[in-house]
């Protein structure tokens, strides 16, 4: 093994200079291919977070926002307790990260009777409504305009409870009511001696109408309308709502919601999938555990037509050109490399013929025909993404400018870069082992044999491998006459998929046209040599006759023809004299 690996050692440095040609050419295939794939993979998650980036920017944070509302639930204590806790753990397994804060509200249904007098007659019950309500943080966001803030006592007596409230500044002044003032809630229409009684103890407004504690529009403030009526919202503190209210009149229900303050800048495009799964799961556990519950986000929602799902969509499609064109890039890169690299073949018959007759075995041969140009590749490929990064740097990523807090600065290298740039240089040293495999077939008679009379077809040219292109060509064009588009969505999930076999129709169809050139293209040279024989100028005339027999690349196969010739030609003049000596 080590004389085998002293042998090999001493070979590289010898190889190189007869070889230049071959890897000269062979470096700028895999440079040009692994530095395509790499800047590739850099520039696409680059668009992909700086797009979700200039999304979220572009979007008001008050709809990004969510709430988490469960309607029908009664008000007291106890319940209370157990559904905050059940919907707290649902909140922090699915979606714990994303979430800033929460803040907690509830309120009663808007169907309590509203009146001045704590004996009012039956038909002005049927004209107004009131709501208690409790927000968490609602005083920090809120001034005074006149009174003080309700306090966290109540009392409880025979004819119902009484708390203090505050009002919003423009329900006061439409409903005529100041600081002072008992206003009073009839739960039941039937019995108006249970009633609540309200103290009116201040007047707020909000101190930032369109700071995103309020998600959008801060109605408690304002007069409210429910079945063409007025409904009047009164703060009250939580401790009076859930025991005393609750405490009081166990049978009214309300509404709870969690308000969910995001922190979207957290959102990574890697992660979107995972994120819509983890929405979809919270909705899911939530209207499993607590029925008559819904999830308002413009965030995501389970009809996939969220932010993220919207954007994801997006994002495939604006994939789908760039993987279009890297396709094609590498596929012509590689067709031609596979081209050119079997031509000059030719010119390493020599080396292969001489392996073989001294004595080596077909892998010997492969694997020093091949050891060369492999480890170029490896160092090319595992330095390109280095290259790949710094041209994305300098001039990719400059024409990405999106709103929000992306900088191009970000964008690093990542296990996918060299992933990528490895399975281009892997490419690439299966093209160079098949030329190595073709070559080492090579013995001596068979060099001498291609010397007098070298091979007019080569495996891209023969007719079965025309054909399976075609079929192939054929029955992708059809699945995607049939699905109408490159990308898809499954059934059973809310994923987007592209399907990769349908990318490779643009790539087929340029393979088979090149093809198809090459079929056409000794025709169109023998008809035109055709014609072009009438004229007088008799140099057009033999250029013409020259290239029009051969294939399209006819030069190549006529010098080595020519060579072939030219070296019979010297063997028989050289047996003619041997033989006329005396």
């Amino acid at each position: 093994m080590l004389n085998w690996i002293g042998v090999v050692l001493w070979l590289i440095p010898r190889r190189i200079r007869p070889i230049w040609l071959t890897l000269a050419i062979t470096s700028f295939g895999v440079m040009a291919t692994t530095t395509i794939a790499s800047a590739s993979e850099i520039y696409s998650r680059a668009i992909a977070q700086s797009g979700l980036q200039h999304v979220i920017a572009t979007t008001s944070l008050n709809a990004l926002n969510g709430q988490l509302m469960v309607h029908d639930r009664p008000i007291a204590r106890a319940d209370y307790e157990s559904l905050n806790s059940t919907v707290n753990n649902i909140i922090q397994k699915r979606i714990g990260t994303l979430v800033n804060q929460t803040n907690r509200r509830g309120q009663t249904h808007p169907n309590i009777p509203f009146a001045y007098s704590s004996e009012p007659n039956r038909a002005s019950l049927n004209i107004m409504l009131g709501r208690p309500f409790f927000l968490t943080k609602f005083e920090q966001y809120s001034e005074l305009r006149e009174g003080n803030w309700p306090s966290k006592d109540y009392r409880i007596d025979a004819n119902g409870i009484y708390l203090e409230a505050v009002i919003g500044e423009q329900a006061a002044r439409s409903m005529a009511i100041s600081v002072g003032d008992e206003v009073f809630l009839f739960p039941h229409k039937t019995d108006i001696s249970q009633r609540i009684t309200l103290k009116v103890s201040g007047i707020a407004h909000p101190s930032d109408p369109f700071d995103p504690y309020w998600l959008g529009v801060p109605f408690y403030f304002n007069l409210q309308e429910v079945d063409e009526k007025p409904l009047i919202p009164f703060y009250v503190k939580e401790s009076a709502f859930l025991d005393g209210i609750g405490g009081r009149f166990s049978a009214l229900v309300g509404d709870f919601a969690w308000l969910l303050y995001l922190n979207t800048d957290n959102l990574r495009y890697e992660s979107l999938q995972d994120t819509r799964e983890a929405f979809a799961g919270l909705e899911t556990d939530i209207n499993k555990k607590i029925p008559r519950s819904l999830l308002l986000t413009l965030l995501e929602n389970s009809r996939g037509t969220g932010l993220l799902a919207t954007f994801q969509q997006d994002l495939l499609w604006s994939r789908v050109p760039l993987i279009m064109f890297v396709t094609l890039v590498l596929s012509i890169v590689f067709y031609f490399l596979f081209v050119i690299l079997g031509f000059l073949g030719r010119s390493r018959s020599p080396e292969a013929s001489i392996l073989r007759s001294r004595g080596t075995s077909k892998t010997q041969s492969i694997c020093l025909l091949t050891l060369t140009e492999g480890l170029i590749v490896m160092v090319i490929t595992i330095t390109t993404p280095f290259l790949a990064l710094l041209i994305s740097k300098t001039w990719l990523l400059t024409t990405i400018q999106p709103a929000g807090t992306w900088e191009s600065s970000s964008t690093g290298l990542s296990l996918y870069t060299f992933l990528w740039s490895g399975i281009v240089g892997i490419l690439t040293l299966l093209i160079l082992l098949l030329s190595s495999v073709n070559l080492s077939r090579i013995h001596s008679l068979e060099f001498l044999r291609s010397r007098s009379r070298p091979p007019n077809t080569y495996l891209i040219q023969r007719y079965y491998v025309d054909i399976l292109i075609m079929v192939i060509m054929a029955i992708l064009w059809w699945q995607l006459e049939q699905r109408d588009s490159l990308i898809g969505r499954a059934i059973s999930s809310s994923s987007i998929k592209i399907n990769p076999t349908l990318l490779l129709v643009p790539t087929l169809g340029l393979v088979t046209t090149s093809f198809i050139i090459l079929r056409i293209l000794p025709c169109i040279s023998r008809i035109t040599a055709k014609w072009i024989s009438y004229t007088p100028y008799v140099w057009i005339r033999l250029s013409f006759a020259r290239d029009s027999p051969g294939f399209p690349i006819s030069w190549i196969d006529y010098s080595n023809r020519n060579d072939g010739d030219r070296d019979l030609c010297t063997r028989l003049r050289f047996s003619r004299n041997a033989h006329e000596k005396p």
